[in-house]
């Protein structure tokens, strides 16, 4: 498996999860693969689909790798700002949140953008995928929570919330949500507008993963990480990860053992972690099984976790709430194309850094790309 980390200092970096046996034991390792210093500015978000590697910045444009043959494929241009979030759906789609309160979709392979979502009034803090594929939470600076139809690409629903939404995420199965507002993490449920769980703290929340569709691991600016059962309305544990703030955390399940969960967290200091998760018992404390120090201030992060089938059963989401149209997802294809930039539009030429690489970044060759793009305007 692959751990992918942003930082405030413009590098990507990669590494590979391994197991390996030494005296007499098997120990995890996390082994530098490369590193990515291409961006001008903050990587403030990194996302992995299939075989590709996706990074946004606060320079306004998103670089891609290929993460099967090593290559760098280029840069999209198409925001006015920051990029805040990006999330891939399934191996067809690309979505990008930006600043300018757009939400991209860019079509895989192609890197064409195919929709422009606009709606929201304020920066798109972040979004977040249904496990169909086929339905996007957003949530912005201007208060509200937009529910989108990727089939259409225009938003179905629009509810106002007191507070600025900062994170979003869907559970598992796609019955509940949870929104994080500074301190509190609220979590929703589809059957009912009313049927509201919270927890809050007295330090803000930086990060939020799911374990189950009613537990979730939550960390950030407190010492402790935090796992809660927003259905029984308790903290089942509580541990110390890191000395300083928690800057991202990812949960996948894990590759050998069916009653375990990998946790991994990283701290804004830059040591990176590894943990196991007992899910038959998420009171029992997580288990430390590695370790790193990565140079730089950490600010992001995500996991290209090995295919392994689940040993719970995977839940279809309620019927009522998501179109009957099937999402059409591409085969994953050995593509030879190579694309160095995709210019969507004229934007002003940015000065950059000139940055010693301390190691190899992937290969790139330039090739020249139309320009494309289709505006799906919100209704």
């Amino acid at each position: 498996m692959e751990v992918i980390v942003g930082s405030y200092n413009q590098v990507v970096f990669g590494f590979n999860f391994v197991k390996k046996s030494a005296d007499e034991k098997e120990i995890w390792l996390f082994e530098p693969r490369f590193t990515d210093q291409g961006h001008a500015g903050s990587v403030k978000t990194v996302a992995v689909g299939a075989r590709y590697l996706a990074s946004g910045s606060t320079d306004e444009t998103i670089r891609l790798f290929d993460l099967k043959k090593h290559i760098e494929l280029g840069v999209l241009v198409q925001q006015n700002g920051s990029i805040t979030k990006l999330e891939f759906a399934g191996t067809s789609h690309l979505l990008s949140a930006s600043e300018d309160g757009t939400i991209c979709v860019w079509k895989s392979k192609s890197w064409e953008c195919e929709k422009v979502l606009k709606g929201h009034k304020g920066a798109v803090s972040c979004i977040s995928i249904h496990p169909t594929g086929r339905l996007a939470l957003s949530v912005s600076k201007d208060k509200t929570i937009k529910t989108w139809n990727l089939l259409t690409g225009r938003a179905v629903y629009t509810t106002s919330i007191k507070e600025v939404g900062e994170i979003v995420k869907w559970s598992p199965s796609g019955k509940s949500y949870i929104i994080v507002s500074g301190m509190k993490a609220k979590h929703f449920t589809i059957t009912s507008i009313d049927d509201v769980s919270e927890y809050s703290t007295l330090k803000y929340i930086l990060a939020v993963e799911f374990l189950t569709d009613n537990i979730a691991v939550i960390a950030g600016e407190d010492s402790e990480i935090v796992i809660y059962d927003f259905n029984k309305k308790v903290v089942l544990q509580r541990f110390e990860a890191h000395k300083v703030r928690t800057k991202a955390i990812s949960v996948i399940h894990h590759p050998d053992e069916i009653n375990e969960h990998m946790l991994f967290t990283v701290a804004s200091d830059g040591n990176l972690k590894a943990w196991t998760v007992n899910k038959d018992d998420l009171e029992e404390a997580p288990t430390l099984i590695s370790s790193i120090d990565i140079p730089g201030r950490p600010t992001c992060m995500t996991v290209k976790a090995p295919i392994v089938k689940p040993a719970v059963k995977t839940t279809e989401a309620t019927e009522a709430t998501i179109a009957d149209d099937e999402t059409p997802v591409d085969e994953e294809e050995d593509s030879e194309e190579i694309i160095t930039e995709v210019k969507m539009k004229e934007k002003p030429k940015k000065k950059k850094k000139n940055v010693k690489q301390t190691t190899p970044s992937p290969s790139s060759q330039k090739v020249k790309k139309k320009k494309k793009n289709n505006e799906a305007e919100d209704g």
